[in-house]
């Protein structure tokens, strides 16, 4: 049974690295074009130009997050409002 408030953000980001985890690991095969020709190799797991890139990205998106977090404990509510609303005048002139 799940609690009545289920954490979405941290929900998303479990079946996100699942998806990236299964890049890792189960063998969907490696499919290229070469000279006009397919090259099919069944049993590979994708290739690195494809993992890495989606691995980095998994870990930036939680990393941004979890420094938000921190972020949005340290500042004072009030008066970050104050400077962002005299920041986004000033932005919104230009």
């Amino acid at each position: 049974m799940l609690p009545d408030d289920v954490p979405t953000v941290w929900f998303s980001f479990g079946c996100l690295a699942v998806l990236v985890l299964s890049l890792w690991t189960v063998p969907y095969g490696h499919y290229a074009f070469t000279d006009g020709e397919l090259i099919a190799e069944s049993g590979r797991t994708v290739a690195m130009s494809t993992k890495l890139p989606f691995t980095v990205m998994l870990l930036l998106l939680i990393g941004a997050f979890m420094l938000a977090e921190v972020a949005r404990g340290l500042v004072h509510i009030p008066k970050a409002k104050i400077v962002l609303s005299v920041f986004g005048y000033y932005l919104h002139s230009f």
